[in-house]
């Protein structure tokens, strides 16, 4: 990560987003890539850029969700190619449990292999040492076992670090761990929408109430008067 803001409204971050655009040196056929939490701010980001011309213009930009970045830098990981291999394993998965449920039923079979799919999706995001080679444990386990370590699937942060291209992340205010590993992120806008974090949005009278509160906690005027000037130029930046 080389760049980081934070800020509860998404108009400062997107105002940082176009600043820092505007500085790369690339060309218009090199892409950018901007991952967004969802489709909603994936097209509302589109179009302010769209609107700012100092952005270099939105042709070479590649906006995604997290999904469709992981779809994008990570081919083996998708929900279609994950779908299919655990179908193709239940088929002839010795589990006695899989066995019992399934009883020859293709619907069943779809239904399970689906609902899978989305839980070894999220849990490769949330705890990647359950892709690691270990002892099988119960009947999921096992199904892990066969695909991720010793089949064809590959979770993300399985996958040896390799060169990605520069990546803006966007909006998010939480994302696994797995997920910053792996992305590699350019540069980072960090959603936070903590009451307690007012570093751009300080009124003259939020400030006022904090110097008031400050100086009843015994702050030497010198103190203060930092305080003050940090506000007031925060102020003025964000204006």
């Amino acid at each position: 990560m080389r760049r980081l803001f934070l800020s509860h409204r998404l108009d400062i971050l997107r105002g940082h987003l176009v600043e820092v655009l505007g500085e790369e040196q690339v060309d218009l056929l090199t892409p950018r890539y901007i991952l967004v939490p969802n489709s909603y701010l994936k097209q509302w980001l589109s179009i302010e850029l769209a609107k700012n011309s100092s952005s270099g213009g939105i042709a070479n930009y590649k906006m995604m969700t997290l999904q469709e970045g992981l779809k994008i830098f990570f081919p083996h990981s998708g929900f279609i190619e994950v779908f299919c291999a655990l179908y193709q394993e239940l088929k002839t998965f010795d589990g006695l449990e899989v066995s019992e449920y399934v009883k020859d039923s293709p619907a069943k079979l779809v239904e399970l292999s689906n609902e899978l799919t989305s839980l070894f999706i999220r849990y490769g995001l949330d705890d990647p040492s359950l892709f690691q080679e270990k002892g099988r444990l119960n009947w999921q386990q096992k199904l892990i076992q066969n695909l991720f370590v010793e089949g064809p699937l590959r979770s993300p942060f399985q996958t040896p670090s390799k060169s990605l291209p520069p990546i803006h992340c966007f909006g998010f205010d939480f994302l696994p761990e797995s997920v910053w590993k792996a992305m590699q992120f350019q540069s980072v806008y960090l959603f936070s929408p903590c009451r307690f974090f007012w570093e751009d949005l300080c009124s003259d009278r939020d400030r006022k109430r904090l110097l008031h509160f400050f100086e009843k906690k015994g702050a030497t005027f010198n103190q203060r008067e930092e305080l003050d000037s940090y506000l007031r130029e925060t102020g003025k930046k964000n204006a």
